[in-house]
């Protein structure tokens, strides 16, 4: 299935896919999931070794899997060779199992462990690396330049967790053990028991590390959490970071906003369908234009996944619905349309 969801979102949306893969599975089901991503078009692999089992703190291999991500670039170069484009990890702050101590920032000696573990996975074939997500850009400039120094010249990409609402940011923070500056902890606790504040939260105070001057009057118009993310983002950019990786976990609507405020996209769409392939096409896709009320009325319940992963659809998280999932704005008038789309 999701392979077929991946090869409908390149041949139709024309955007490129990085299929995840893991060692949980059994080599022989990795090779066969290989074949098929290849045999679908798809060429880029995020390899990854994958969570510990719920309940388990620790990883432990399976019979006839592999152990971990090292083992899994080897296998794809061994059975494709440079057919695809291979991502693997990386961890600013070190991977929690590299840790001498579940309640102490990690040592010296376990950053070098898990940067030449990381060497490894380069070394086995990998092309780039996507980070962890972090909150302190002194860290991610230290963990590149431990990179550099021992012959890591790949791209590293930053990976970024918006914060979305307290409870997600308590819940991810704790499980990866991320180091949160003492400033975004302290303006946090402030607003805590109230999502809408979170979302609307007007003052901000920036990790010193940053130096970046802010302007109230753009603070009163965006939450907390954007407002940081966009600023975390400039930093980085000026830190010659050419690429940037979103952690939405589900929730465009933040990372659409923070990408706008960079004037990384524009605000506006001109068609709501790609331009490419669909150029010259005399059948345009279903919208729901006329019956915007009754689409929000059909898709109200979508949020409310059994496993909470999404949490709840009435957070101000998720935004307008209107704004999220309709293509266009609901007063658009026909002749506008028609004018801008044609006939």
């Amino acid at each position: 299935m999701w392979i077929r969801i991946g090869k409908t979102i390149q041949n139709e949306f024309e955007i490129e896919c990085l299929m995840h893969l893991t060692c949980h599975l059994p080599v022989s089901d990795l090779k066969r999931v290989l074949k098929n991503c290849r045999e679908a078009g798809l060429r880029n692999i995020l390899a990854l070794r994958g969570d510990p089992p719920i309940g388990q703190e620790r990883w432990k291999k399976r019979e006839g899997c592999l152990n971990n991500a090292m083992e899994l670039v080897r296998l794809i170069r061994q059975e494709h060779g440079d057919y695809f484009c291979i991502a693997v990890a990386g961890y600013p702050e070190s991977h929690i199992e590299t840790w001498n101590s579940p309640h102490l920032p990690p040592s010296e000696q376990c950053r070098k462990l898990d940067v030449s573990r990381l060497k490894g996975k380069m070394d086995a074939g990998a092309d780039f690396i996507i980070t962890q997500f972090f909150f302190d850009v002194k860290m991610y400039l230290a963990y590149r330049e431990r990179c550099r120094k021992l012959g890591i010249h790949a791209p590293i990409l930053p990976g970024y967790l918006p914060i979305q609402n307290y409870k997600s940011y308590k819940k991810f923070t704790k499980w990866c053990k991320t180091h949160v500056p003492t400033n975004v902890v302290e303006d946090l606790e402030k607003i805590k028991d109230n999502d809408q504040a979170v979302k609307a939260y007007v003052s901000l105070s920036l990790p010193c590390q940053t130096q970046i001057q802010t302007h109230s009057n753009t603070l009163e118009t965006h939450s907390y959490g954007i407002r940081l993310a966009v600023e975390t983002m400039k930093h980085l950019i000026r830190n010659d970071v050419k690429t940037l990786h979103f952690y939405t976990m589900n929730l465009s609507l933040a990372v659409r906003k923070i990408l706008t405020e960079l004037k990384l996209v524009s605000e506006e769409r001109v068609m709501p369908w790609s331009t490419g392939k669909r150029q010259g096409e005399e059948v345009r896709p279903i919208f729901w234009a006329r019956r915007p009320l009754s689409y929000i009325s059909r898709t109200r319940s979508w949020g409310e996944f059994p496993n909470g992963r999404w949490g709840d659809s009435e957070s101000p998280a998720y935004g307008e619905l209107t704004d999220y999932y309709l293509a266009f704005k609901r007063k658009q008038k026909t002749d506008d349309r028609l004018k801008q789309w044609g006939t």
